[in-house]
């Protein structure tokens, strides 16, 4: 049989009944949504539950509504037919559900999920492809790229293994319940958001009210929505199977689409091997933490997530707590709630707590610092030159730094020098490709000798700058042509799958990839070396290690690290958290995670870190 078999009620006892309206009133649905016309009870074999479209609001315009299910054993939890969730974001019949057995197969363009009803069990062969959301807005890529910028687009990749491995996703292990009606396939909408969520931002969010969807590749949903979770952050206490869906969910997604940089607190002590909830078990505090994380209490709840954010905090990329997250229109208030019932926090849970506290304290003196000593001896110039003229420094802030929409009007209007200047002069959005480019110019055309590229003030950003720039340097060690060609090395940690991706530069921003993209020179014969320190995180680490593999030398400190992409999740209620994710944990080029940071070549103290003329006598 394809249906999931539950014993139905047959009578209804006036207790269950006044529950039942219960719930229908908290939840905001009418008792009517629980039953047909003539008043029987509306069914199907995985047991009774009720209908209700909601509004869809898309990227913050309206977008119609969608029909989303709420089952008698989880009556305040939402679930969302599968092709309904996918038809979102995608085309109307891009996903095709067919029964097989005991089985669903789930399609989309490249990719198939087996789905058992039965056992609550998903796997795939195919889960990368399966899931890929990319084809919205990069028609034709594969489900791990996410380039959006028009001067760098994707080539090829290598995968090892070439054959990917069987995802198993099982459900039942965290007591979460997919359910059918013979011709569709019906999953928590928490559940299968997280299991669709991409590095760009690509979700969903349900309030209560309205499903909120965000599909632009270079905005994060609360750009859209900025009070989206506030309701969650009002309430004092969510219902008891919100609560269990919310710890059941954070377990699910913790065990399966953490990216395992290797450098937490719970990694340690056997989180990978064991999951969240058995982990917990063993370590200190672990057990409160637990409770906190499964109440009901909202303020518990956040104060768990709290210590959970020390457990796994990576550096920066990760960020367990939905306080980091909370709008400001209910910050204070909620921030007070917490003050107030801090006392009642077990002393295991708050030494987590005052740990993750100590910890971001001495990440923000450590930036400070690092930015005092910078002004001090760069000021606010992005381009300087020593006494004698050999010597300059291009200062790299930050890889966000791009100014996207001038990139494409300047394509879009034929690769125009008045659009370049555009970006050029355009102080309010600066663009970090373009401060790269405009000073290897300047640079050469000056007849410098020896280039330092400055990156140890940046905290990271995106790829595509990163990327190119590496590709407008070239490979040192001749490994790697045309150098258009612009390689990098990852690994996605739930498939367990290594890949090389390759991707293709148009180095001389003339609208073409072609073989005049090999032919520009910016480099010449200057000696070009990177300067890096602990703030350089995420693509600035990145960036660094890229270096590395070219052939170039870093100097100053060993980067902060953080190699993996990270993610945005929400909780059940709508509450936000963000992980390194298994998406990709970026390598160097012998599949080595770089996550712990990137070592330099050459040591430098902060002291002498921004002093050009001692710089100049280290090449």
């Amino acid at each position: 049989m394809l249906m999931k078999y539950r014993k139905m009620k047959k009578i209804i006892t006036c207790i269950a009944l006044l529950a039942l309206v219960s719930a229908c009133r908290d939840s905001g649905l009418e008792l009517d949504d629980y039953h047909n016309q003539d008043g029987s009870a509306v069914k199907d074999l995985g047991g009774e539950y009720a209908e209700r479209k909601v509004d869809v609001s898309r990227n913050g315009t309206d977008a119609g509504t969608v029909t989303l299910r709420f089952y008698d054993d989880m009556p305040h939890v939402p679930y969302i037919n599968a092709e309904d969730f996918y038809h979102l974001f995608m085309p109307s019949g891009a996903m095709s559900t067919e029964a097989m057995g005991d089985n669903y197969q789930l399609k989309t363009a490249k990719g198939v999920l087996t789905v058992d009803v039965v056992n609550d069990v998903a796997t795939s062969t195919s889960y990368d492809d399966f899931v890929a959301l990319q084809s919205l807005y990069a028609p034709g890529t594969p489900g791990f790229e996410t380039s959006c910028y028009p001067f760098i687009k994707y080539h090829s990749h290598v995968h090892s293994p070439a054959d990917a491995p069987l995802v198993k996703l099982n459900f039942s292990k965290y007591g979460i319940n997919l359910h059918d009606d013979g011709k569709h396939v019906y999953f928590p909408l928490v559940t299968i958001n997280d299991m669709f969520i991409d590095i760009n931002g690509m979700s969903t969010c349900y309030d209560g009210n309205m499903l909120m969807v965000c599909t632009d590749p270079f905005k994060e949903l609360e750009e859209y929505y900025p009070d989206y979770s506030a309701p969650a952050f009002k309430l004092t206490e969510v219902d008891a199977d919100v609560a269990k869906m919310r710890y059941a969910e954070l377990c699910f997604v913790v065990d399966n689409f953490f990216g395992y940089p290797g450098r937490t607190v719970l990694e340690k002590d056997g989180l990978k091997q064991n999951g969240l909830d058995a982990t917990l078990d063993k370590i200190s505090g672990g057990k409160s933490v637990k409770a906190m994380l499964k109440s009901a209490n909202q303020v518990q709840f956040a104060q768990g997530t709290e210590a959970l954010g020390y457990l796994l905090w990576d550096g920066d990329h990760t960020h367990m707590e939905v306080t980091h997250y909370m709008p400001k229109s209910v910050g204070n208030e909620f921030d007070d709630r917490c003050e107030i019932a801090y006392p009642s926090v077990s002393d295991d849970a708050k030494q987590l707590i005052d740990e993750l506290e100590i910890t971001k304290e001495a990440l923000a003196m450590l930036e400070a610092r690092q930015e005092e000593a910078k002004e001090k001896g760069w000021g606010t110039r992005k381009y300087l030159t020593s006494k004698d003229g050999k010597t300059a420094v291009i200062v790299l802030e930050s890889f966000d730094d791009a100014n996207n929409e001038g990139w494409q009007k300047y394509y879009d209007g034929g690769c125009k020098t008045e659009d370049w200047q555009a970006i050029v002069s355009d102080t309010e959005t600066p663009d970090v490709l373009i401060q790269a480019v405009e000073g290897l110019r300047r640079a050469k055309s000056e007849g410098v000798k020896n280039l330092v590229l400055d990156i140890s003030n940046n905290p990271g950003g995106q790829d595509e700058p990163t990327g190119m720039i590496v590709a407008l340097l070239g490979d040192k060690t001749g490994a790697i042509r045309p150098l258009s060609i612009a390689p990098s090395w990852e690994q996605n940690t739930l498939t367990g799958q290594y890949r090389t991706k390759n991707f293709v530069t148009d180095r001389n921003f003339d609208g073409k990839f072609d073989e005049k993209d090999d032919e520009i020179d910016y480099v010449g014969d200057m000696n070009i070396v990177v300067l890096t320190s602990r703030k350089s995180f995420s693509n600035a680490s990145v960036f660094a290690a890229r270096m590395k593999d070219y052939g170039y030398q870093t100097w100053g400190e060993q980067t902060g690290g953080g190699a993996c992409s990270i993610i945005y999740y929400y909780t059940p209620d709508g509450m936000m958290y963000r992980m390194s994710s298994n998406r990709s944990h970026t390598t160097d080029k012998y599949y080595k995670s770089i996550d712990s940071g990137s070592p330099v070549d050459i040591s430098i103290s902060i002291d002498q870190m921004y002093d050009i003329e001692y710089l100049s006598t280290l090449f």
